[in-house]
Order: C-alpha cells, then structure tokens, then sequence
C-alpha cells in the first residue's frame, strides 16, 4: 500500500517516541487518550489559533519507542467509532 513495511513498524529501529495522532473525535478527552493508546506521557491538542477548536488531531509523546511502536500499530483501528490514525513523527 505504499507504507512502511511492518518489520519497520514493530521494531521502530530509529527509535521514535513523537506521533501523530488523527482522525480523533472533537469531544475526546485525555482520559479516554490515555485509556486507549498505552504509554502517552504527553498531549498536544492541535487547535486552531482564533477559536481554539479541536482540530481532532493531536502529537503525542510516548514513553519510549518500544510503546511508541505498539500505538503506531493501532493505525486504522477504531476509537469512539471513528478509525485513529497513528504516524511516526521523527524529531
């Protein structure tokens, strides 16, 4: 499909622990991101400068690269009905 090859994925060779988290619903809460994605040490909430809306995307920080890798294979899976979208986001 074009992506990263999923030994790439699994293994996180160069040890990545920023993502890119999208595709989220506008009411999400930190509670529920925390709930769902295992590891997060933190948030930032992509809002738009004027009215400070949720864009529904967020970077997040991880613990370390091995849980970085586990929430990069929750790509495509479902959070409050809605398919996340999970990226690596080197530095």
């Amino acid at each position: 499909d074009g992506g990263l090859d999923n030994n790439y994925m699994t293994e996180n060779p160069d040890g990545i622990t920023r993502l890119f988290c999208g595709n989220l619903k506008k009411e999400i809460t930190e509670e529920q991101l925390h709930n769902a994605i295992n590891g997060i040490t933190h948030i930032k909430w992509m809002t738009d400068k004027v009215t400070r809306e949720f864009y529904g995307s967020t970077f997040i920080e991880m613990k370390d690269p091995k849980a970085a890798a586990a929430a990069v294979m929750m790509d495509k899976t479902k959070l409050l009905g809605r398919p996340l979208k999970i990226y690596f986001c080197p530095p």
